[in-house]
């Protein structure tokens, strides 16, 4: 295990460590959207400390797949999950975090 792949969307539970970065992540989620500086943007996947777990929104990292530098655990896959992925993928406004950014109409 440990190897990166290429055009994939782990399933939660996986955990991975980031390029530069020295304490692992646990993935909670993915597509997430996140408002910063007025725009919205999507990332693959929203992450917490691991094996500290979920404390606080301040301690939610937010990263893209091409950030991982290595993974350690692969999350649990079953038909439910293969299906969610395909759909995820095959979003193109989803699966292009480049193109995901937008203006956000604040009143």
């Amino acid at each position: 295990m440990g190897k990166i792949l290429k055009k994939e969307l782990y399933p939660i539970g996986t955990v991975v460590t980031l390029k530069g970065g020295n304490k692992k992540l646990l993935i909670y989620g993915r597509k997430v959207e996140l408002e910063e500086n007025d725009e919205t943007n999507i990332y693959d996947y929203v992450s917490c400390l691991y094996p500290e777990g979920y404390l606080i929104h301040a301690k939610s990292y937010f990263f893209n797949h091409s950030s991982i530098e290595k993974m350690f655990h692969l999350g649990y896959i079953n038909d439910e999950e293969k299906y969610l992925k395909i759909e995820l993928l095959s979003n193109p406004i989803l699966s292009n975090p480049k193109v995901n950014k937008h203006k956000t109409n604040k009143k």
